[in-house]
């Protein structure tokens, strides 16, 4: 029989009321025989604690060959309770492995789902194609209505939520539209629209409802109205459902569909009928890619869509500037503050330290809250103890850092690296634990809110989000791109319900406010999310520039009498042709570039993120022109630092040679300078709205474009830029050459990593932000693909009967003997061009 263990009797300084269980004190007698008089839980000490844990659980009965999760937040609760009492502490990881997106069914629950909906789909069809039956019938009304909603879901891909937002507005509809209209959220504003095409089958199922709704006597009968709901569109299935159940029972009863689950299941049509997985992926999120301005003054792809002269220069409005403006200021100022490595930030610990201290000091208020039972009652906290315990924080961070990082690296470079970070850190920067110092004052004393309320907003804002990008250890040095990769990669890239989101958007956008009024920060910002009007749009840098917009600034460039026009025009290639952030092009030394007559390399070190990590061959994804000029800077550049050494004799190594720089300086950085003149330059030709930043979210739009041509080239034809180096045979087979295949065939079917080309390229670590975010180009991409697809299922010969459901206007022997093409796309076309 084992011993009742006690606190007492292990550490009676450790005592808490109502804390400590058996199976507490048993997780804490594992910890003490791991560390003995040590009072830090490091990641080597992790897995001995949890082989000791499984040792005792093994003494008391309860032997498993692994820990569940609940047991390790168990272990995890008493890791907090002794940071409470001082402890350095490191949790254990409880969270699953997320799952990663699939086009295809995942489970045997989504197949079966599928299946079913295939089936009905074609019963429905069916029944309409052969049984032709009036429409005075309720029941047959609400096929034809439950028909057309399937063949929306199926030849769109959409999400449940965008499928409804769709069909809101087809039901408002009196005739038959050319294409179906859904924003990037259902939460945007009208101004986010994007067009995608009907499928034949679904135009004429809705020439049939369209007509219908005009015969109607009674206009409060709703029995051919399109869902606008998710309980409408469970109405609308569940009696087909139900009758399928019968010959279904298995499916149905095995996995437990519900009806909205066959129309979820909709979405994996579309991949079995040829569409890109990655269109398809797109396309069943829950934002979608944010296309151009439908106003006059902005960019369009394609040529029917352009009734402007081109190329020309397009005047983009935004905030006016000063010409020495504070915002030049401080972006010259980031620049050179970008010297830090976000990856010593990460091998150092310091986000994780600011972790550890802001939950430490979180518990203490939670204990300050707890009677002497042991029951904890939320409540507000008591002011003095709070700002005491938040005034040292700051400190306490500083210290843990410095002596983690101590005990990880004993190299004199690192610790003087070490240093040089700590020094920055405490006084320099105003990193994301200031931010959350000042936000928890104001929270919970100048409110004051409940301590529960503020956990959560510390949970959402900082422990999932600020406290996990490196970059957020100097906030005052962020723009644009720091915010966007903030929201997307980590605030919203999590599988959560829409109370939640709205939850994290409403923090978000106070504590954004609080930040520019009290700290100062994010003054020449805007946070995606602050868009009130536009939801969850996460982006305004859609007025994109064309290409051949960009090759006539700089061409213009290059003309002036600057001393510095190489230089300048180089900087807007590389943003636009390379994709290159501001920081990036400025922290470029001789050393990260290989430049020679056959091929320009650009080697980027880890910048914001650890994707940021990569190569670029410019060679392959832009013109000769383009790799001339960047051949030409180096090559001066580099004669230029020859000057230099032979002068001075000083020894300067190439990654200390900036490659633009003011007046040929060798021996210091003026390469922010230049960034910002080329800055100023682009804003007199393409308006205050356009920035280098625009020019990266031009890239990413240009190259998906580039990519999906790759592959079917009969879109070129369509485009306004056709006759672009970029859209040329050997521009083209290049960009095939640069992904992995014969520069003279079309991308293979078989060929789907390729778009993980275009993600590295970006330095983005998901396809996530590279579509939320950058590409503006997917809307034309995806309507290619959606009448690619549904012309190849449009095929079928309709009967006169058919005809005559399906097009009231062609009942008559007389009038079917005029329609030429009697198959479903000849009709679809037919009913379009009529309507």
């Amino acid at each position: 029989m084992t011993a009742i263990l006690s606190i007492n009797a292990i550490d009676v300084s450790l005592r808490k009321p109502g804390f400590w269980t058996q199976k507490r004190l048993l997780i804490l007698t594992a910890i003490f025989e791991v560390l003995g008089e040590k009072k830090s839980i490091t990641v080597v000490a992790q897995k001995a604690i949890c082989r000791a844990v499984k040792n005792h659980y093994s003494a008391y009965g309860r032997l498993k060959t692994d820990l569940s999760v609940q047991e390790l937040i168990e272990i995890n609760e008493v890791i907090s309770f002794l940071q409470v009492h001082d402890w350095n502490c490191r949790f254990l990881a409880t969270s699953e492995k997320r799952e990663r997106e699939s086009v295809l069914p995942k489970n045997e629950k989504e197949l079966a789902a599928y299946s079913i909906f295939k089936s009905l789909q074609g019963h429905l069809w069916t029944t309409i194609v052969i049984e032709h039956s009036d429409l005075s019938s309720n029941k047959w009304r609400n096929k034809l209505v439950l028909a057309a909603v399937l063949e929306i879901a199926s030849s769109t891909s959409l999400s449940v939520p965008h499928l409804i937002d769709a069909f809101e507005r087809l039901d408002q509809l009196e005739s038959l539209p050319n294409n179906i209209s859904v924003k990037v959220h259902p939460k945007a504003s009208e101004e986010t629209i994007i067009n995608l095409p009907l499928s034949p089958r679904a135009s004429l199922i809705l020439n049939a409802i369209y007509h219908a709704r005009q015969q109607q006597k009674d206009k409060k009968d709703r029995s051919l109205c399109i869902p606008t709901s998710k309980s409408e569109l469970t109405n609308l299935l569940r009696p087909a459902a139900l009758k399928l159940r019968e010959k279904e029972e298995s499916l149905f009863g095995t996995y437990g569909i519900k009806p909205i689950d066959i129309l979820e299941a909709a979405k994996y049509q579309s991949v079995f009928s040829c569409i890109e997985p990655i269109i398809q992926s797109r396309l069943n999120s829950d934002i979608l890619p944010l296309s151009p301005p439908a106003h006059s003054g902005a960019f369009k792809f394609l040529q029917a869509d352009n009734h402007d002269a081109w190329p020309r220069c397009i005047l983009r409005s935004g905030q006016a500037q000063n010409t020495k403006s504070s915002q030049d200021t401080k972006l010259i100022r980031s620049l050179r503050s970008q010297v830090i490595d976000a990856d010593d930030i990460d091998r150092f610990h310091w986000l994780e330290v600011c972790r550890i201290e802001i939950r430490r000091a979180i518990q203490k208020l939670r204990y300050s809250l707890t009677d002497k039972r042991g029951k904890y009652r939320n409540s507000t906290v008591d002011p003095e103890l709070c700002m005491a315990l938040l005034n040292d924080i700051k400190p306490k961070c500083i210290a843990h850092f410095s002596a983690l990082g101590s005990e990880d690296y004993s190299l004199k470079s690192d610790l003087e690296e070490l240093e040089k970070i700590t020094i920055h850190l405490e006084k320099e920067a105003i990193t994301s634990i200031d931010l959350a110092i000042e936000w928890a004052k104001f929270r919970l004393v100048s409110e004051p809110i409940t301590l529960d309320t503020f956990r959560k907003d510390i949970s959402q804002l900082f422990n999932q989000g600020l406290f996990q990008y490196p970059t957020s250890y100097d906030l005052s040095i962020w723009d644009e791109e720091d915010a966007e990769i903030l929201v997307s990669e980590y605030l919203l890239d999590r599988d959560l319900n829409d109370n939640t989101t709205n939850q994290i958007i409403g923090s978000m956008r106070h504590l954004c406010r609080f930040a520019r009024e009290n700290l100062g920060l994010f003054t020449d910002l805007e946070f995606p999310l602050e868009y009130e009007g536009n939801g969850l749009t996460l982006t305004r840098r859609n007025n994109i520039l064309g290409l051949q917009e960009i090759d006539l600034v700089t061409s213009e460039i290059l003309k002036s009498q600057s001393d510095d026009r190489e230089q300048l025009a180089c900087i807007l290639d590389l943003a636009f042709y390379a994709g290159l952030r501001s920081g990036e092009i400025a922290n470029l030394t001789l050393n990260n570039i290989v430049a020679n007559r056959n091929e320009v390399v650009i080697y980027l070190p880890r910048f914001k993120t650890p994707s940021a990590y990569r190569s670029i061959p410019l060679h392959q994804i832009a013109q000769p022109e383009v790799c001339r000029r960047v051949q030409s800077v180096v090559e001066h550049r580099q004669i230029q630092h020859r000057k230099y050494k032979n002068k001075t004799g000083k020894k300067l190594q190439l990654k200390q040679v900036y490659l633009f720089a003011e007046n040929d300086r060798v021996d210091e950085c003026t390469s922010p300078e230049m960034i910002c003149k080329a800055r100023k330059i682009l804003k007199s030709y393409c308006g205050n709205g356009a920035d280098l930043h625009l020019l990266r979210h031009s890239f990413a739009s240009h190259l998906f474009l580039r990519w999906y041509c790759c592959r079917y080239e009969d879109l070129i034809g369509e485009l306004l830029e056709k006759d672009h180096w970029c859209f040329s045979n050997d521009g083209i087979g290049k960009l095939r050459f640069f992904v992995g295949e014969n520069p003279d065939c079309p991308l293979p079917a078989t060929n789907i990593t390729s778009i993980i080309h275009l993600l590295k390229l970006m330095g983005h670590k998901t396809a996530t932000t590279f579509f939320r975010v950058y590409v503006h180009s997917f809307e034309v991409g995806a309507q290619h693909a959606l009448e690619r697809s549904s012309l190849e299922d449009g095929e079928e010969q309709l009967s006169g009967k058919a005809i005559a459901a399906l097009i009231p206007n062609c009942r008559s022997r007389t009038s079917q003997a005029r329609i030429k093409d009697r198959s479903i796309n000849g009709l679809a076309e037919l009913v379009q061009n009529s309507g």
